[in-house]
């Protein structure tokens, strides 16, 4: 199995493309076919193209994150983009990584932080309010309307 293809499609979304070639997914079909001889040529093949990516692609895996100094964040994605006894397979993985990060040189800029203190100001066209249980147990007449006489 080798290796074709490895890319950012944006930042930390890393793709790859491997495949696989035609005698070795021969030898992975004998292979399951030695196991499991009542499979459909059908799923003999998706069995086998199944066993060979679990087989190879760890390898390779562990190579590219080595290689592009990667930490990765999820599990690989599969998908299969091609497959053909006589050619082999490629197939695809999709997985997150913490997005590279290349530091430049320090600039010696410094943006001072101002701090704004918030104060309430109180109210001084009212005098306070005095509590119910000070006031005057007095109750008040309403005020008639002007123009009025009660």
């Amino acid at each position: 199995m080798k290796l074709e293809h490895f890319g950012l499609a944006g930042p930390g979304d890393c793709r790859v493309v491997f495949s696989a070639t035609g005698p070795e997914l021969a030898q992975v079909v004998e292979e399951c076919r030695a196991a499991a001889p009542e499979l459909s040529k059908e799923d003999l093949l998706t069995e086998a193209v199944n066993r060979a990516i679990l087989a190879g692609f760890p390898a390779l895996y562990e190579q590219l994150v080595a290689q592009q100094g990667l930490i990765p964040l999820s599990d690989p994605d599969f998908g299969l983009l091609d497959v053909s006894e006589e050619t082999g397979f490629r197939a695809g993985a999709e997985f997150f990584c913490l997005p590279p990060l290349e530091l430049g040189r320090c600039t010696g800029f410094v943006q001072a932080m101002q701090t704004v203190r918030q104060t309430r100001r109180p109210n001084r066209s009212y005098a306070p309010r005095q509590p119910a249980s000070s006031m005057t147990s007095a109750v008040r007449r309403p005020r008639p309307w002007p123009g009025r006489s009660c």
